[in-house]
């Protein structure tokens, strides 16, 4: 059996893009619904940064207030206009401040990574002479287990959208996996009949829902491939390496 396809390994979801990665994303959709008004606005936020430029960074600013520093975290206080200031620093790490949610998000809230990675300009064709969606993709997973019933890894007549599940920590015999000769492997004929024994887990499902969910569950919350078809491996954590080996090989 091969198989081409994705594979999507997620124990970490990171930013990438200069401000976005210097801010969170609340500070970052606070500061972009700013005018030049505002810019005398206080807020309170932590910068992390190195001590030694922090510092000498600090001597002498009456504008910026420090309340206290743990290593290379600083929790300070100054108007909007000295944060941007310190987005001007190469060497500022990392800003972070909250906010109330009701007050700051200038779109819904569902949509927020979405349209911060193009993503929905992408779903829609806009960004390319095609939709693209994950349509006939096969979308492959290695995490620690997954939802295989809700909704956002369903189609629209309510099959599933797994075409293969490998649970290789599973002792489930009647569906052996035998290839690789460990574990239990359901095809989406076996995941649509109720076959399947495997045990969701909420980390695997959370990192697949924003590989691929399509938004089924609640209208919204879409992932980057909603229209994809799913492969997924629940990795077995003992002996690790060897496992995940046999995942990608899978």
């Amino acid at each position: 059996m091969i198989f081409t396809f994705f594979i999507v390994f997620f124990f970490s979801i990171s930013m990438a893009a200069q401000d976005e990665a210097t801010l969170n994303l609340e500070l970052f959709l606070h500061l972009q619904s700013l005018d030049s008004t505002d810019e005398d606005q206080t807020i309170d936020y932590v910068l992390k940064g190195d001590p030694n430029w922090v510092q000498q960074y600090l001597n002498g600013n009456e504008l910026v207030t420090l309340k206290y520093q743990v290593d290379s975290l600083f929790a300070l206080r100054s108007s909007i206009a000295e944060v941007r200031k310190w987005l001007q620093q190469p060497k500022s790490i990392r800003i972070e401040s909250y906010f109330d949610k009701g007050q700051l998000l200038t779109y819904p809230e569902d949509t927020c990574m979405l349209n911060n990675n193009n993503a929905i300009g992408i779903h829609d064709g806009q960004q390319f002479v095609v939709p693209l969606d994950g349509s006939d993709v096969l979308l492959g997973i290695i995490d620690d287990g997954f939802d295989w019933q809700h909704p956002d890894f369903l189609n629209a007549d309510s099959s599933t959208r797994f075409m293969y599940l490998w649970d290789q920590s599973s002792q489930e015999l009647s569906y052996a996996e035998t290839f690789f000769g460990y574990g239990a492997e359901w095809s989406k004929q076996q995941i649509d009949q109720y076959l399947i024994t495997h045990t969701p887990k909420n980390h695997g499902s959370h990192v697949l829902g924003t590989a691929a969910g399509n938004g089924r569950a609640s209208n919204k919350f879409k992932g980057l491939a909603p229209g994809s078809n799913i492969g997924a491996v629940s990795v077995r954590l003992s002996n690790f390496q060897a496992s995940f080996v046999d995942a990608v090989h899978y």
